[in-house]
């Protein structure tokens, strides 16, 4: 046997704000052949080719989410629709009209012609009753919306109230509308005197809790995380206990999971908690990828299959290349602690379906290529090999 090869693999992982450069570039990647890649040793279960695992304060955080970009004002009610035309503009100034509808009409031509946004929530206030319930609900999301754009969180909620509409339903998208613009302080103002009702159900506490998590930082956050935690017995309230355990909410990290049973679920589960948090940040939600993949590296894993299923899951096209030398790398283990006979299909097809993201790499690619193609055989030569003591 040859002396032994040594791998050096370079994982640089940046989450969240950039580090400090180093003065000389990183060495590259060396993946030596298959045949020659270091050993396993049983006693201390030391897989190879395992990169240097990522203690949590090198899971730096992600960055702040960008400012919302605002919508135009716009009416909530589908006018369109509702006025049988392509441009509800069009519209303006047509006689024949139901009156609820030619009340709504007249508000949303003057707002687009510059008119008062306070005249026009005031007409809106006293819109005419009519039989449309879709057009009553769009009045009041459209004063919401003026309110938010407009006035505080203290004279907005005295103006809903001064007409009755400041029932919960009300404020609630009141909240939205000042979190859509921006205004976060707002936001809160409102959750905080929502928070005082005591007639609130417990479900609509649950889902308040976590707007409310979107939006704080420092102690507050462990303070709503152990109240939807005290809150999770109740079924509607799960979900939103799962949307809570997401770990970058206000800066915080990715951790290495307490167990690596089920390692695939557990990462699937911590990615998905997050959606309703990074939103459509693909950048966002790449580096919380690429921190879970290197956070859940499953050290001493006895379990080729389940080897074969991580590489899988972290070569996903999300990963972007930064997650490709881990995935090899796990479906190196994965031969050494397989059998070869019940595990090497898992293994080849791991292999081949880790193809296209290594393609990249001309070096990756082989040796991916290379997994793919193993035999019995040399899946056994290669695992025997592995096995010999140092």
């Amino acid at each position: 046997m040859g002396p032994r090869t040594t791998l050096i693999v370079s994982t640089v992982l940046v989450v969240g704000c950039a580090r400090t450069q180093p003065t000389e570039p990183a060495p590259p990647l060396v993946l030596p052949p298959l045949r020659d890649v270091g050993r396993w040793n049983s006693e201390t279960a030391r897989m190879r080719l395992v990169p240097p695992p990522l203690e949590p304060a090198d899971l730096m955080p992600l960055p702040p989410p960008p400012p919302p970009v605002v919508a135009p004002l716009a009416p909530h009610a589908d006018l369109a629709y509702l006025l049988k035309t392509p441009r509800w503009m069009d519209a303006c100034g047509r006689a024949g009209l139901e009156p609820q509808l030619a009340g709504y009409l007249a508000v949303w031509c003057a707002l687009v012609r510059g008119g008062s946004p306070a005249a026009g929530r005031n007409a809106l206030v006293r819109l005419p009753v009519g039989e449309s319930v879709e057009l009553a609900l769009a009045a009041r999301a459209d004063i919401v919306d003026l309110l938010a754009r407009g006035h505080g969180a203290v004279a907005a909620q005295g103006y809903l109230a001064a007409y009755r509409l400041d029932d919960d339903p009300t404020l609630d998208g009141l909240t939205a509308a000042y979190v859509a613009v921006g205004r976060r302080a707002e936001a809160l103002q409102v959750i905080a005197g929502l928070n005082l009702r005591t007639s609130t159900g417990t479900d609509v506490r649950c889902q308040r809790l976590v707007s409310e998590l979107g939006l704080v930082t420092g102690p507050r956050v462990d303070q709503i995380r152990a109240e939807l935690a005290s809150l999770r017995v109740t079924p509607g309230c799960e979900r939103s206990f799962v949307r809570a355990s997401c770990p970058v909410i206000a800066g915080g990290t990715v951790s290495p999971p307490a167990q690596r049973r089920a390692i695939v679920s557990t990462m699937d589960r911590v990615r998905h908690s997050c959606d309703w948090y990074l939103g459509d940040d693909s950048e966002r939600q790449h580096r919380l990828f690429v921190a879970i993949a290197f956070a859940h590296w499953p050290h001493g894993m006895r379990d080729a299959r389940a080897w074969a299923a991580y590489a899988r899951y972290v070569a996903q096209p999300l990963g972007r290349g930064r997650t490709t030398a881990l995935a090899l790398a796990a479906l190196e283990n994965a031969v050494v602690v397989s059998n070869c006979t019940f595990d090497l299909s898992h293994i080849r097809a791991a292999a081949s379906a880790l193809g296209p993201a290594a393609l990249g790499d001309p070096v990756l690619a082989d040796r991916a290529r290379e997994i793919a193609r193993l035999s019995e055989d040399s899946c056994i030569a290669a695992r025997q090999r592995a096995l010999e003591p140092d």
